[in-house]
């Protein structure tokens, strides 16, 4: 019973999709005993390795492919599904009649994202036990599919920072009250350096007479309410200079919550 809290917990401590797999095989190998297991994602004939334990790459990959009409079954019906291999299928995979194999549907969101494939003693308890299995599952689906939407976000705001730090349009994130990025020509255009930017509230590089104004459509784009998309404000810089910019926002998610992106031209 605590088994699918422990792959979430361990597998939760990762950054990176193939690490964290390969470490929660490793735990599910020693919580339930097994000589080795292997975990392959994807869907239909598409399926690849992601991680093994407790034999090769090129073994598993044999199992993998001698076993894919049982694989088939399991991922269909969203059920672990023993595997009866027939007579020298499982040829110099290391497999032999003594052991207990098992393909375990890995679920994510009500969908199999993958499969676990478990190779047991025939005596073992937890490997018969099928609603145990199918709680294993979905606890590795669930946590994989975290971590790859994680890695997603990862790489999807290193193509941001990547592309503003080439335009010429000062570019800020604010999230709250807070600035939580600017590109070099908001620097630039404010006369802050980064550092600084990142410390104040966004609305503290505006000038007085449209502070309150920018301040209260910041806070409302981020709570949903219909906001003007473009206007012009006047900035204030570091050095005391007023500077009027054409400004365009809208709301994204950065770090998986709610920001807003705004960016200007100097138009003075």
């Amino acid at each position: 019973g605590a088994y699918p809290g422990i792959i979430l917990a361990e597998l939760g401590r990762g950054q990176r999709v193939d690490a964290a797999a390969q470490h929660g095989l490793g735990v599910i190998q020693r919580l339930m005993g097994l000589r080795a297991a292997f975990i392959a994602l994807g869907g239909g004939v598409d399926l690849s390795l992601l991680s093994v334990s407790g034999m090769s790459r090129e073994a598993a990959e044999r199992f993998l492919e001698a076993g894919m009409a049982t694989v088939h079954e399991a991922m269909r019906t969203q059920q672990p599904m023993p595997f009866n291999p027939a007579d020298g299928s499982l040829a110099e995979t290391g497999v032999t009649r003594k052991e207990r194999l098992v393909f375990i549907p890995v679920v994510a969101l009500r969908e199999p994202i993958g499969i676990l494939a478990a190779v047991g003693r025939k005596g073992s308890g937890d490997i018969k036990d099928r609603e145990l299995l199918g709680v294993i599952g979905s606890a590795l689906g669930l946590s994989l599919e975290n971590l790859r939407q994680k890695e997603e976000l990862r790489e999807s705001e290193t193509k941001f920072r990547t592309l503003t730090e080439t335009v010429a349009a000062a570019a800020f994130i604010f999230q709250g009250t807070r600035i939580r990025y600017v590109n070099s020509a908001a620097e630039a255009i404010t006369g802050y350096t980064r550092a600084e930017l990142l410390t104040m509230n966004f609305w503290e590089v505006i000038h007085s007479d449209f502070r309150e104004e920018a301040r209260e459509r910041g806070l409302a784009r981020q709570r949903g309410e219909q906001v003007p998309p473009r206007y012009e404000l006047k900035l204030l810089t570091k050095g005391g200079e007023e500077r009027w910019v054409d400004f365009t926002a809208g709301a994204i998610e950065f770090e998986g919550k709610p920001a807003v992106l705004g960016t200007c031209f100097d138009i003075t």
